[in-house]
């Protein structure tokens, strides 16, 4: 019986090991994923302007802002010029995206398996996506800043109706 116990309690179930490569796996897919949507604002659909350079997805955002906020002239020109540094930057992370995936790719379909390398892969893909973040709520606290305190507020109006509607 003694046995038994050492003997269960010193092997390393193989399950559990793929479990922990699976879940590394969808870890690591995710961050990268965070590369494939063209970074902030990275769609089309019915938005022609989202899907073009930094200047064109600025202008059509802070038309949108400056619309739903009653925003003057000189705002939007300020909100634009913000949007226009923080599109830049995230169209940057953009040209990483495909050499990230590549990485990401190699690393899972290589022959032997390295852990290590996947945990670095993983740490600088989300070094990234936390730089990004930071970037985002800087411009987005500089946009805030731009409006007045009621503009403000008539806008977190404005897109508390539309979350309500989407999530109907």
């Amino acid at each position: 019986m003694t046995n038994d116990s050492n003997t269960a309690s010193s092997r390393t179930p193989r399950p559990r090991r793929g479990l922990i490569l699976a879940l590394v796996a969808m870890g690591l897919f995710a961050v990268s994923a965070a590369f494939a949507g063209g970074g902030f604002g990275g769609h089309c659909g019915a938005h022609g302007a989202m899907g073009g350079q930094p200047d064109a997805k600025a202008a059509f955002v802070a038309q949108r802002i400056s619309d739903r906020a009653d925003a003057t002239d000189e705002q939007q020109a300020s909100i634009q010029a913000v949007l226009v540094d923080l599109f830049t930057d995230m169209a940057a992370l953009e040209a990483d995206k495909e050499t990230f995936h590549a990485q990401v790719k190699d690393a899972l379909t290589a022959e032997t398996i390295d852990a290590a390398r996947l945990q670095t892969l993983r740490s600088q893909g989300l070094s990234r996506v936390d730089d990004a973040s930071i970037q985002v709520v800087d411009a987005l606290a500089e946009v805030a800043s731009i409006l007045t305190p009621q503009q403000r507020l008539d806008l977190a109006d404005d897109f508390e109706r539309m979350h309500d509607r989407w999530n109907r």
